[in-house]
């Protein structure tokens, strides 16, 4: 399995995912996001990436509306970053406030 870096509260760890999986999914045992399911609705899942940025499209309306709502206009959505593309060991994601 393809694995990236998280840096959850400014603790690195290796989470390994599956190319089904979006940011949001992959690190689910390691962070306590909201509960709209994926539907970029809760905003509660918002990250920064690190490296990696071009294994994913630019956000969409429907994102940056929810981002800008948050007040975190440069992170993005980690329900909306699906894993599919992304090669092993090439994506580094920042989650602030992450609850464990």
């Amino acid at each position: 399995m393809p694995s990236l870096k998280a840096i959850i509260n400014n603790l690195e760890t290796q989470v390994q995912y599956s190319e089904y999986d979006n940011v949001m999914i992959a690190l689910s045992d390691y962070v306590d996001w909201g509960s709209c399911g994926g539907s970029a609705t809760c905003g509660t899942c918002v990250c920064s990436i690190v490296s990696g940025e071009e294994y994913f499209p630019l956000p969409d309306f429907f994102e940056e509306e929810m981002l800008e709502y948050v007040g975190k206009p440069n992170h993005r959505l980690g329900c909306q970053l699906e894993l599919e593309n992304v090669p092993d060991n090439k994506l580094i994601i920042k989650v602030e406030n992450g609850q464990v």
